[in-house]
This record gives C-alpha cells, structure tokens and sequence, in this order.
C-alpha cells in the first residue's frame, strides 16, 4: 500500500502544481468581476468548488497521466477489454483459487480502486448542480465520463504508454459514482446539511 500511496502522490502532486494556481487565479479574477457586478460570494460553496477541481486533478492525474510519471514499467500491456463483468470474474476466481498474495490483492485493488475513484463524484455532483439530485443524470454523467477516461487511455496505449483500457472499469466507475450519490442523500444531506438548515 506504501508503494501504490507514493505512485499515486507523485502524478497528483504534479497535475495539482500545475492546475491549483490556474484555477486559483482565475477564479479570483471571477468573483472580483461578480462583486463588482453586486453578486454575493458564498465563501462555502468557493470552498467546495475548490475541493471538487482538486479531486478532479487528481482524478485526471492517476488516469491519464503518463506511465513513467506513475512509476510503472513500460513492458507487454494487457489486451483490451471490451467483455462486460466475464474476464475479469475469471480473473477474480482464479487469484482467489491460487493466491500467490500479488495477483490476489492487485484484483481486490483493482475493483476497490475503479469504485472509490467516482465515489467522490456522486458526492460533489448533487452538492454542485441542483440537477443531479437524480440518480439518473449522476449516473449518465458518471457513465459518460469513465468512458472518456477509458477512450483516451485507448488512445494513450495506441501510443506506446502502458495503460489499460477496460469496460470493466466504466461499470465499476458508474456503479462507485450512484454509491457516493446514495451516501450523499442517505447521511451526509439527511444527518449534516438537512440539521443544519433546521437549526
């Protein structure tokens, strides 16, 4: 877990060292020309604004950014995988019949880390966007968004970068964006947000 922690930090660091100024600039150029115009700020919603562009970056960090900057070798890349659910419950079983401690916990990381990527996202989205208190555009966008991930990393490996490209990957990313959603409306709006208003 110490080695996967550092290979993540590294590209996260790098995009954010990048991204966080641009934003952060721009944005304030913004609110100055939207308080000139007699709009009000609301310093919460700039906070959550903030956390979300972060979680982005670093989401395009760890997908997209290239194999040398997350530490992987190069080497012979997995084919592509365009069969739902099938190959990878093979390679589940398989790990879990002859567990050799590597592959085993390299396909629980896998589905634990394609779940908790979106995760966030099904969070931010209703917090964000009024419409994304249905389930159904969450999961549209969350869908649509995986999908491009998975299509540039296609384009990435055309390439020669090591990366993997999955179908697998878009229904774990959809399926970890719609439970962050349900975690949103079942704890955060109903135990934090709703008391708040009421108090």
């Amino acid at each position: 877990f110490k080695t996967m922690f550092v290979s993540l930090a590294k590209p996260i660091l790098t995009v954010l060292s990048f991204a966080l100024p641009v934003w952060l600039i721009g944005r304030a150029l913004f609110l100055k020309h939207q308080k000139a115009i007699g709009k009000v700020v609301v310093t919460s919603h700039e906070v959550t604004l903030l956390v979300f562009v972060m979680y982005i970056a670093s989401v395009l960090a760890i997908t997209i950014s290239p194999a040398s900057i997350l530490g992987f070798n190069a080497g012979k890349a997995p084919i592509v995988n365009v069969v739902p659910v099938i190959n990878n419950y093979k390679y589940f079983i398989t790990t879990l019949a002859e567990p050799d401690g590597i592959s085993t916990g390299y396909a629980i990381e896998n589905i634990i880390g394609n779940l908790l990527l979106f995760f966030p996202l099904g969070i931010f989205l209703p917090i964000l966007n009024p419409k994304f208190k249905r389930l159904k555009n969450v999961l549209l966008l969350c869908f649509f968004c995986s999908l491009s991930i998975e299509s540039i990393q296609y384009g990435l490996r055309q390439l020669g970068t090591f990366r993997t490209v999955d179908i697998d990957d878009v229904i774990l990313n959809t399926i970890g964006g719609s439970l962050g959603w349900l975690f949103y409306f079942t704890i955060i709006n109903r135990y934090f947000i709703s008391q708040n208003y009421s108090s």
